[in-house]
């Protein structure tokens, strides 16, 4: 008689492989915390906003309303560990990795385990998501994905009790009151979930009201702005195109690629002969996933694409573009060897694109850091304070500061002195010379390779 596995053994290895994407995010995060980055651009508004009033009012009072799960965050972030960012970040990193584990967790209840493997790895090198692995202020983005893949995880569990149900829903609502965009995961979460859920009058119920609710509050609290329709092109090459692959013109290629592949899914998957297959059902579902997350983006009230910091608009259409690249390795098997072959080289871009990535925010965080220090090395006493810089500061897409906002809203909470209207200008000009000028054009003038600023191009 073989001896009996020791106690809690088989819990353990059921959880083996999402413990192991957290470690992968973990890890992915590494050469990024190592830098000591700093902060970048808005930033500064909450630090700002804690040096006058306090850790409870660093999200500032509009976003306390829409999102009060927001402004906890940011009290943490921007509050409890203010003026530290290199933590701010590692804990950024953490709930990132909580991301992970819970994508594959949700993937593993509806795929066979190796696919699910392959969405979660996909998603953990996807470059699409820099602003939520970089950028503190997008800290409520992440911690808002993480709590709506909770929801998903627990209303996919069974059996489906009242107390999972009213569990999901109150996740989903805290999901949508720290980043509203997330609420589509509700829905999706029954669209592609098990087929009770949908016969489930209590489930659909409280969730959908949760759901609701939430979207409502949003709705009424958000202040009402004109926006634009965002391009389907800057979608499209935010998720498979030339910020998926920054080598030369294979961005293009893949981007080609994935949408024949799409396209013969699609076709397959609507014919009548068609037996389901998993390949072309995920390319599809995939696709479902993308066109949700981006509906909450499609008319936005500010300058946004899925590029760099502006890419924390596909927080839920990145989880959507796993599932189609996965989907459309997984239409390939019967040739092993394209499909290895293929897979290594878009592995190999996504990791080099990553590290462009990494080095772009390191240098552009650490430019603000040494133009705060050459105005603090100024003493400025007149007012307005005029920095002469390129602007926008930073390097690749990064962008370091980009406004005189930016810039007072640093300065001020870095020198812990009022400096009236400070002003960030390209060149000096007749009439901007009263006050005191700092020249930080040197801070900008090369950004090691990654990228040029705004103003060199």
């Amino acid at each position: 008689m073989g001896e009996e596995p020791p106690r809690g053994s088989g819990r353990w290895r059921r959880h083996a492989p999402a413990l192991a994407f957290a470690a992968a995010a973990l890890v992915a995060a590494v050469p990024y915390v190592a830098a000591s980055p700093y902060y970048l651009r808005e930033d500064f508004a909450p630090l700002h906003n804690v040096f006058l009033h306090g850790s409870l009012r660093a999200a500032g009072g509009s976003v306390s309303l829409t999102r009060p799960g927001a402004a906890a965050v940011f009290a943490v972030v921007f509050g409890f560990l203010g003026g530290h960012p290199t933590p701010a970040v590692a804990l950024l990193a953490v709930v990132n990795a909580v991301s992970a584990a819970l994508l594959y967790t949700a993937a593993a209840r509806r795929l066979p385990t190796t696919v699910a493997v392959a969405v979660a790895a996909v998603w953990v090198l996807l470059p699409v998501n820099s602003s939520m692995t970089h950028w503190l202020s997008a800290a409520p983005v992440t911690v808002s994905l993480a709590l709506g893949l909770g929801g998903v995880v627990v209303l996919w569990d069974r059996p489906l009790t009242v107390v999972r149900i009213a569990a999901a829903a109150g996740l989903f609502a805290a999901a949508g009151l720290t980043y509203e965009a997330s609420l589509v995961l509700a829905p999706l979460a029954f669209v592609l979930g098990p087929a009770h859920l949908r016969r489930n009058a209590v489930a659909i119920g409280c969730v959908g009201a949760a759901a609701v609710g939430t979207g409502v509050w949003s709705l009424a609290t958000t202040p009402k702005i004109g926006g634009r329709v965002v391009p389907a092109g800057d979608v499209l090459h935010g998720l498979f195109g030339s910020e998926l692959v920054k080598i030369g013109h294979a961005g293009v290629v893949v981007l080609l690629l994935v949408m024949v592949a799409s396209l013969f899914a699609a076709w397959q998957v609507v014919r009548p002969s068609f037996r389901p297959v998993t390949g072309e059902r995920l390319v599809v579902a995939g696709w479902v996933v993308i066109l949700a997350g981006s509906i909450p983006f499609l008319r936005y009230g500010q300058e946004i694409s899925y590029v760099m910091q502006s890419d924390r608009a596909a927080f839920v259409s990145a989880i959507g573009a796993a599932m189609v690249l996965v989907g459309i390795g997984w239409m390939l098997l019967a040739n092993r060897a394209v499909v290895v072959v293929l897979a290594a080289a878009l592995a190999v871009g996504m990791v080099y694109t990553r590290g462009v990535d990494d080095v772009a925010y390191a240098r552009s965080s650490r430019q603000v850091r040494q133009v705060l220090e050459v105005v603090r090395d100024a003493r400025p006493a007149g007012r307005p304070l005029v920095v002469v810089a390129r602007i926008p500061l930073g390097c690749g897409s990064v962008q370091a500061m980009n406004n005189d906002w930016n810039l007072g809203t640093a300065t001020e909470w870095y020198l812990k002195q009022p400096l009236g209207h400070p002003r960030l200008v390209g060149a000096l000009r007749a009439g901007a010379t009263a006050g005191t000028v700092v020249d930080a054009r040197p801070v900008a003038r090369f950004c090691g390779g990654v990228g040029e600023t705004a103003s060199e191009r």
